[in-house]
């Protein structure tokens, strides 16, 4: 989106709510129902940036198909610090566990706030990667299931802020900030309405979670 009001001292800087917008999309168009009415059973996101996803997601998708998964991130193995979001799976008491991209800035501070990974983001000495691999957007939907999300939550993802700032005292904006969705951010949606099952997959070459 263009500066509106150009001519005036205060200008409004439009900026894009984020892909998670796909979702609310794909609902209010009716695009899923009509999917379903001709016989389609999967669907498959991924950004246009990415030249390689068809390849990888005919692999994802027979995962899913002999499986039968509700819903499939597919991953690349991620070295501790890396920037590129890790998948997780949350756990809290009392809370239902929810696998989910956690963004690169993020996942450090939340492993060392627990216990178990005190330590933080770190390679395996096994492996030479990250225990969390790299989402790549890459996602996997059984449409029966995702219309059922869809019609519980509207295709509503949870909104975020992620400020950038100039530097580290944090008084100054590199960019506006704005409310942002993610599209990997779906499984919350899926949480919420109960519609969830969760598997994992690794072979040599690429990691499949499943929420």
């Amino acid at each position: 989106m263009r500066k509106m009001a150009e001519c005036s001292p205060v200008c409004v800087l439009c900026r894009p709510h984020g892909h998670g917008d796909v979702h609310s999309l794909l609902h209010l168009s009716g695009t899923v129902k009509t999917w379903l009415s001709k016989g389609l059973t999967h669907m498959f996101i991924f950004q246009d940036t990415n030249f390689f996803a068809p390849c990888s997601g005919i692999v994802g998708l027979g995962v899913c198909c002999q499986s039968d998964f509700d819903m499939c991130s597919l991953c690349v193995p991620r070295i501790a610090g890396e920037a590129i979001g890790g998948i997780c799976t949350l756990k809290g008491a009392g809370k239902t566990d929810l696998t989910i991209n956690v963004e690169y800035n993020q996942i450090d501070a939340m492993l060392r706030g627990t216990e178990e990974f005190r330590d933080g983001d770190v390679n395996q000495p096994e492996t030479g990667f990250s225990l969390w691999p790299g989402n790549i957007n890459e996602l996997i939907f059984k449409l029966s299931t995702y219309n059922a999300a869809l019609e519980c939550s509207g295709g509503q993802v949870p909104e975020f802020v992620n400020p950038k700032y100039t530097d580290e005292t944090k008084t100054k904006f590199k960019s506006p900030t704005r409310l942002e969705c993610m599209m990997q951010d779906f499984p919350r949606c899926v949480r919420r309405c109960t519609y969830v099952a969760r598997q994992i997959l690794s072979s040599p070459t690429i990691l499949v979670f499943c929420s």
